[in-house]
């Protein structure tokens, strides 16, 4: 699955392999590289991929996509798990922390921070890049704390949230190590076994 934003329309789209996805058949002939180069597209780094895409109805439409981070699925880790188990989605496979593993590949985490007494000062591009930067590190954190819910950390692997509190990098995030106490989460059974892979990029 491959997330990308579909900026004329104003929605998120999962391009999947499943052939039992609703979806399947009108992105099954796009070129690998230019789904990937639409949900890479980074606004103010790279312009925007144009797609055409076949419709339901057998008519083209063509659509200008950007980089599926600037989204609520920067990190994708809840919504791949949701496209494997629920039978709506096509596959349907069954739940439970020795059924699946679920391994989530971060690329860094930094926290986002003014200097004190700057942020007055701040024009409207400033607070764009601001903006958008920590909305996308929310967005992760919170797939990053519904995973941490629902799954189960394998067996004498170190916890992502104490290494990325004890590197410097969630000094700004309350309740880090709070996650790493919650032993029942939402209930004693969980559904997936899930471990979250990063680093934090700070000068600790």
């Amino acid at each position: 699955m491959i997330v990308a934003k579909n900026a004329t329309l104003g929605d998120n789209w999962f391009f999947s392999n499943n052939p039992q996805s609703r979806f399947f058949k009108n992105n099954a002939k796009l070129p690998l590289w230019q789904i990937v180069r639409a949900s890479s597209a980074a606004p103010t780094y790279f312009p925007p991929e144009t797609i055409a895409v076949t419709d339901e109805t057998g008519k083209k439409q063509r659509y200008e996509f950007i980089d599926g981070g600037v989204s609520s699925y920067n990190n994708p880790a809840l919504q791949v798990f949701l496209e494997a188990t629920v039978p709506e989605y096509g596959n349907g496979w069954p739940m439970g922390a020795d059924q699946l593993v679920l391994i989530s590949l971060g690329t860094g985490f930094s926290p986002v921070t003014i200097p004190s007494g700057k942020a007055a000062s701040y024009w409207q591009l400033q607070w764009a890049k601001y903006l958008i930067k920590e909305l996308m590190n929310e967005a992760n954190l919170q797939q990053n704390v519904l995973m941490h819910l629902i799954g189960k950390r394998p067996e004498g692997v170190q916890s992502a949230t104490q290494e990325l509190v004890a590197s410097g990098a969630a000094s700004g995030v309350p309740g880090g190590t709070m996650l790493d106490r919650v032993s029942g989460g939402l209930g004693a059974q969980k559904l997936v076994t899930h471990q979250r892979i990063t680093v934090g990029l700070t000068h600790q």
